[in-house]
């Protein structure tokens, strides 16, 4: 993998995220708008509310898959240049972050992201303590200290 690879993947996802949001947008204004569309979204089982919670529940589901991005490059990463292992995340980060030189405050943030990560996913968070460009911004300056090529 090229580290320009790693960073497409993340860009990836904020482009799913702008899709999302567009068409989240564009059905609660459909379904305000006409009465067809408001059926039919109906007959499939989704109602204005359900797609009010899926547009404030959008960017938080989206930095999950932004962090899940950045796992898998950090685990291809591992396997192709250290040993083909699974050590728990903060552990891969931090041993990564030695081997290449992170510096501290970098590894902080990233740490931060993947704390907040965990948060969402055991204690069910909802809220935004990072927003979507934070988060993409503090995972991209851990990456920046990878090589261009492993």
């Amino acid at each position: 993998m090229t580290r320009s690879h790693a960073f497409n993947l993340l860009r990836r996802v904020r482009g799913e995220l702008d899709a999302g949001r567009f068409a989240v947008t564009e059905a609660l204004r459909a379904t305000n708008e006409d009465p067809q569309f408001r059926q039919a979204a109906s007959r499939s089982g989704v109602s204005e509310g359900e797609l009010r919670r899926c547009g404030q529940n959008l960017e938080i589901t989206f930095i999950m898959r932004l962090f899940s991005e950045f796992e898998a490059v950090l685990r291809d990463f591992w396997t192709a240049t250290v040993r083909p292992t699974r050590p728990e995340m903060a552990v891969l980060m931090n041993s990564i972050a030695a081997r290449r030189g992170i510096s501290p405050a970098h590894l902080a943030a990233a740490h931060a992201i993947r704390e907040f990560r965990n948060d969402i996913i055991h204690e069910n968070m909802r809220g935004l303590r990072f927003t979507f460009s934070d988060c993409a911004h503090d995972l991209g300056k851990y990456l920046s200290w990878l090589p261009e090529q492993w």
